[in-house]
């Protein structure tokens, strides 16, 4: 019985650290994500209410010229420089770890 209740204040003492870190993923990064998936289907400006017009916003950005080559452009950087960076970044760290006189 006394491990049963040292075991159940461990377990809330590492709850409670993990509390805060649950707040700010969930405040910072999944309510923007599912806020933003939500307007993406509305017409939407600062100064009139959201007025929702289901997958339109979707076909018009289908139809845009500029969409498909912002989204070339995108993956090209990404193929150039995702890479490259990779590359660079265990390089540097491999000279790092070397003794280099």
């Amino acid at each position: 019985m006394i491990a049963s209740g040292y075991l159940r204040r461990r377990r809330l003492k590492g709850l409670l650290f993990v509390i805060p870190v649950l707040v700010f993923i969930v405040g910072f990064n999944i309510y923007p994500l599912i806020y933003a998936f939500v307007v993406s289907f509305t017409q939407f400006d600062l100064f009139s209410p959201m007025k929702f017009v289901g997958f339109e916003n979707y076909v018009k950005l289908a139809g845009s010229k500029k969409f498909w080559q912002a989204l070339a452009v995108t993956v090209k950087y990404t193929l150039m420089f995702g890479p490259a960076s990779w590359v660079l970044g265990f390089a540097l760290a491999y000279l790092v770890r070397e003794k280099i006189f």
